[in-house]
């Protein structure tokens, strides 16, 4: 069964009335329900939440290799960088599961300790509570702008200062915003999982600096994050880097040339996530991630032709039926890839 949301009002949305909802041509559509919103069982978020930890050893591993010389400094920074765009990808995935991860999962969770140059760890908890509460109550629409929202506040600096500013300052994983907004903004019930964190941080820490992988493992880690949050922070919400996905390719799959292949092998789940992250906010309760559809068996190709088709079928209607789009501002139009594949059939 579908689960769909309630309506919701967006700034984005005011030309259609305001009000919208979910398509029901997409949330009763049996294709988009078993491959985009089919939900996870119990084992299989269990599952998902393991995923996190080989990306831990995968890091530890590359280091005892690099320390007794069998691999050259530039193959530990890669397989670093590698090892924390999982491990963070992974525990994105883990933030929208229906039930809550036990408390051994939520450490897997938190940051990789080579995450960067952080003296306090960023905690599962702490991350969670602010995506889900915090990004997907404020952000409706992926284009719509709050100011109480990361990912609108990153993406609506200029380019050049967001890159310098999230290179300084990574955003869920800088010291800046793990002491002065996560410890003292979020729920205080997460004190246990923070102290437990920062132990298991700061004695792998202490570990790592016994070793010669200590500068170039934090060093990599730093711009893996940095890599991560420009995109999905810094670019992802923002309008010209969305009209950019949809002028690139006139068949609706929004497939850039060489950054496919290139994010398909980094992370293929997380590049799904940004093409197709309208989808994903306007039916968040429906669509839990693209990781959880490929953990559920569904290939990238059958996710990203679902999506497709649901975006070109068009994701909300308005109160006369109306169907709207969620990026109509950047020049979506519901229909288009449809009628650009009948063109071509002809």
């Amino acid at each position: 069964m579908c689960i769909t949301e309630p309506p919701y009002t967006a700034k984005l949305k005011q030309e259609n009335g305001g009000e919208v909802k979910p398509n029901p041509k997409i949330t009763q559509n049996e294709k988009y329900n078993k491959v985009v919103f089919g939900q996870l069982t119990p084992s299989e978020e269990r599952y998902l939440g393991l995923l996190m930890l080989p990306f831990w050893a995968l890091c530890w591993v590359s280091i005892a290799l690099h320390t007794y010389e069998y691999i050259p400094t530039w193959a530990l920074c890669l397989l670093v960088f590698y090892s924390n765009v999982k491990h963070t990808v992974a525990a994105h995935d883990c933030w929208h599961l229906r039930n809550p991860l036990p408390f051994q999962y939520r450490m897997g969770g938190s940051a990789l300790f080579c995450g960067g140059f952080l003296p306090f760890a960023c905690t599962f908890g702490d991350v969670e509570h602010q995506h889900v509460r915090t990004h997907h109550k404020h952000t409706k629409g992926v284009v719509d702008h709050n100011d109480l929202d990361n990912d609108s506040i990153w993406s609506s600096y200029p380019l050049p200062l967001m890159l310098l500013g999230m290179f300084i300052s990574p955003s869920h994983m800088s010291t800046y915003e793990i002491i002065f907004y996560q410890y003292a903004v979020n729920p205080s019930n997460l004190w246990p999982e923070r102290i437990a964190a920062n132990l298991i941080h700061w004695a792998q820490l202490y570990v790592l600096y016994q070793t010669p992988s200590f500068w170039p493992a934090l060093m990599a880690g730093h711009v893996s994050q940095w890599f991560l949050w420009v995109i999905f922070h810094g670019l992802l919400h923002r309008p010209s880097f969305l009209k950019f996905l949809l002028d690139v390719d006139p068949s609706g799959l929004r497939q850039v040339p060489i950054l496919d292949t290139i994010f398909w092998i980094i992370s293929a789940n997380a590049w799904l996530e940004i093409k197709w992250h309208d989808l994903h906010h306007t039916h968040v309760k429906a669509v839990q991630t693209y990781g959880a559809a490929m953990a559920r068996g569904y290939s990238y190709d059958q996710i990203q032709l679902a999506c497709a088709d649901a975006c070109d079928d068009g994701l909300l209607i308005d109160d006369k039926g109306k169907v709207v789009s969620p990026i109509a501002e950047v020049g979506h139009v519901p229909g288009c890839r449809k009628e650009y594949l009948s063109k071509k059939a002809n």
